[in-house]
């Protein structure tokens, strides 16, 4: 199963791509950033994911947004007990 979100913002320059997913990581962490947030929500999206058995993945162009792909497992996964 899949889910496509699509954004029409300014785009993730390519090198930064790699860790939008961490904690508190902002693109744009300047002062005079136009955008509010605190860097969580893509870090809280993939980790809901990855607990479902699941991925998130992101394509990006400069100037012409973003897509972000959540993929989930149609069966669901067991849980290991310790």
């Amino acid at each position: 199963w899949a889910m496509q979100v699509r954004d029409t913002g300014m785009g993730i320059p390519e090198d930064k791509q790699e860790h939008i997913f961490d904690p508190f990581h902002q693109v744009d962490n300047s002062m005079t950033r136009k955008h509010a947030g605190f860097g969580l929500g893509l870090s809280i999206v993939k980790q809901l994911a990855s607990l479902m058995g699941g991925e998130v993945a992101v394509k990006s162009t400069l100037g012409s947004g973003s897509i972000f792909t959540v993929t989930l497992p149609l069966a669901p996964t067991r849980r290991e007990t310790t």
